[in-house]
Formats: C-alpha cells, sequence, structure tokens
C-alpha cells in the first residue's frame, strides 16, 4: 500500500543517501521546515519530493526522486498531487516547478 508523508528525523539517513546534490545540514532543515515528502510502501521509503517557497510564499518543486526500482507504477505523479493536495491546505493558490 502506497503511504505519503512529511518527512522526519526518522528518514534523514535514507535521505542522506538518495538526495544526493544536496549536503546534511540543508536535508536537516529542510525536514525541520516541513519541506519535503516521502512515499513509502509498506513502511520501506520509495522517494521524495523536496520544494521550498520562492519569495517566501510560492511552493516551488525543487526536486523529485523514486527509487529506479518503483519508477513507472504511478508513484512520482501520486506523489505530486499529494504535494498540490497539500499546498492547498497551506492556502497556496500556485505551485511552481521547473
Amino acid at each position: 500500500m502506497r503511504q505519503f508523508r512529511y518527512a522526519n528525523e526518522n528518514d534523514l539517513n535514507w535521505l542522506k543517501c538518495h538526495d544526493i546534490h544536496v549536503k546534511e545540514a540543508w536535508i536537516k532543515r529542510c525536514i525541520g521546515h516541513n519541506e519535503y515528502l516521502v512515499s513509502a510502501h509498506e513502511n520501506e521509503l520509495t522517494g521524495f519530493i523536496r520544494f521550498s517557497n520562492f519569495w517566501g510564499k510560492l511552493p516551488y518543486l525543487d526536486m523529485i526522486f523514486i527509487l529506479p526500482e518503483y519508477r513507472n507504477r504511478g508513484i512520482g505523479k501520486s506523489l505530486f498531487l499529494f504535494w498540490e493536495k497539500e499546498m492547498k491546505k497551506n492556502n497556496a493558490k500556485v505551485l511552481i516547478t521547473s
């Protein structure tokens, strides 16, 4: 069963191994600011979205990553839609990606 949630400190080591474009301090900062969403299958992490707030208010998708063995199963799309739903809860009217 797919699960989507905000990352927490227990996810730090997994994120350090898979979010290779940023340093540990940035990962910790993003966890603390609820700027990571993770996907899991049977309690095993399968991917993440890292985002930030452009100009302090516009949600910007920095990175989306799904483990290779879980790709092409709709997990990335579902995780993106979960992010969209969460941002709407926070009154976001616009989401930014590149």
